[in-house]
């Protein structure tokens, strides 16, 4: 059944074309005031069991074994492109670096196009690609703070967008495993399923306000 699943993966699971970028950059842009960013990216932490081999590798600076998810996602909450696996203490920044987005990020973003991103994703060489908040020493400008809560609007979408995927697939918070295959094909099938489900359902019943992450980020002051 799992395997099934991962087949609809290139279905469900697709980079925008060229007209559904310009429609998420009109949206981002009512939401933000920032033009021409397409969609918003962030990691979160897969809680599972101590891997058998180099596990001490898998804990995370909240002190649990996981395995990161990196997400980019859309105004609507649905995942364009998704990378799973890397050891729980890796950084989201390192991660990025690893995955297909930055590898074809000259292919998929050219000179226009953007993500929003949260200060993990400050290095320059992520700055052709992703906007990202100004760190707040207590020395910020108004206009500074302004443009900090513009790109937390924006990037609200793939916080909310984690929060869904982990009310709909409960195994997410705890991947019962130590088999790090398997735990990645989970994972991957979630968010198929995750895609599959969007507009089924508009409302969380337990969280009509927004799902929680369940304290899984993984941000600038991680590992």
């Amino acid at each position: 059944m799992l395997d099934e699943i991962l087949k609809l993966g290139p279905q469900f699971i697709k980079w925008w074309t060229d007209v559904e970028k310009e429609c998420s950059a009109n949206n981002f842009k009512s939401v933000s005031g920032y033009s021409d960013v397409i969609g918003a990216i962030d990691g979160c932490h897969i809680r599972i069991n101590r891997p058998p081999t180099h596990g001490d590798d898998y804990i995370n600076r909240k002190g649990y074994f996981s395995v990161l998810l990196q997400g980019v996602c859309d105004e609507d909450g649905l995942f364009r492109s998704i990378f799973a696996g890397p050891p729980g203490r890796v950084h989201d920044a390192r991660m990025c670096r690893l995955s297909p987005v930055f590898a074809q990020r000259h292919e998929r973003f050219g000179d226009r196009w953007k993500l929003f991103g949260d200060t993990a994703y400050i290095s320059a060489d992520f700055h052709g690609f992703i906007i990202t908040p100004k760190r707040d020493t207590g020395c910020l400008s108004v206009i500074e703070k302004a443009a900090n809560s513009a790109v937390s609007r924006g990037r609200v979408v793939i916080e909310n967008a984690f929060g869904r995927l982990k009310c709909r697939f409960r195994r997410l918070r705890h991947v019962d495993n130590v088999n790090l295959p398997a735990i990645i094909k989970v994972i991957v099938a979630c968010c198929i399923l995750h895609n599959i489900a969007a507009g089924m359902d508009t409302d969380c019943p337990e969280h009509p306000d927004g799902c929680p992450r369940y304290n899984d980020t993984n941000n600038d002051l991680a590992g």
